[in-house]
């Protein structure tokens, strides 16, 4: 069930949607008009004129009826044709993607609540988010949300609001670190490797909440508190996974007991 948005009946929805659709000559089927490729305005326009239903760009209203009311089985994917595609360069990284052990989440995540964001749109989201240098969900507000849902397949992307309740769901499952350990072994498993590189790298901490070690940055010419992250590499300086310890760690004992014993 998503945060703000609750149960309205289908036929308003529909009623309500065509004569927005007709008021400004659009044909009551909802699609934006297009010539079999749209445009950037044309899917601009269409989004914001069905936005006083549930929220620009959800064209898809049947559906979106459905999982308000929880009896929505599954969100239908369905990829269009768009002329100038915001972040469109990134579905060439999706094979790669997969072949690196993206979809492996399903082996340790279990389903979220019933809604029309189901757990692989999640972390698929999240992966383009990170492949487009979007930080954080607030940062998506910036982001045309049927821009972006064209590149999952669904009619819009989920509000900030609504994404940071999946991610609760996600981190209380506490599968991350399973996760990361089967990716860590499944890559290093593919590649023969003679000898690893280990480094560390300090993490500055700006906040008052948390009372940290401190160490001298020689980039600020200051003693800041903060957490030393040690990274563990291929032979190509290509990262494993990283462990978090102590900003006055000694690299040695980090490997020791944080690296090997936990791997063995």
């Amino acid at each position: 069930m998503w945060p703000g948005y609750w149960v309205l009946p289908k036929e308003h929805c529909v009623i309500t949607l065509k004569r927005v659709c007709k008021k400004n000559g659009l044909s009551a089927n909802c699609s934006p008009p297009s010539d079999g490729c749209s445009q950037p305005r044309d899917r601009n326009e269409f989004d914001v004129l069905i936005s006083g239903i549930f929220g620009i760009g959800a064209g898809n209203i049947e559906e979106c009826c459905k999982a308000s009311n929880h009896k929505l089985e599954e969100t239908s994917v369905a990829f269009e044709v768009c002329q100038n595609l915001a972040h469109g360069g990134v579905l060439l990284l999706l094979p790669f993607l997969m072949e690196t052990g993206l979809f492996s989440f399903q082996k340790h995540y279990k389903e979220l609540k019933i809604g029309y964001y189901y757990i692989h749109f999640i972390i698929l989201l999240l992966a383009f988010m990170y492949l487009c240098r979007i930080k954080n969900a607030e940062q998506l507000k910036r982001v045309s949300p049927g821009e972006f849902g064209k590149l999952l397949g669904v009619d819009r992307i989920p509000e900030a609001k609504c994404l940071r309740s999946k991610l609760k769901q996600l981190s209380n499952q506490e599968k991350a670190d399973d996760w990361n350990k089967q990716l860590a072994t499944d890559w290093n498993m593919s590649e023969e490797n003679e000898f690893y590189y280990i480094d560390g790298h300090i993490q500055v901490y700006h906040g008052h909440k948390a009372n940290l070690d401190k160490k001298h940055v020689s980039r600020q010419k200051i003693c800041l508190p903060g957490m030393q992250e040690f990274w563990v590499n291929n032979k190509e300086g290509l990262p494993y996974f990283y462990v978090t310890g102590n900003v006055n760690e000694k690299l040695q004992a980090a490997i020791s007991n944080d690296i090997i014993s936990p791997y063995k």
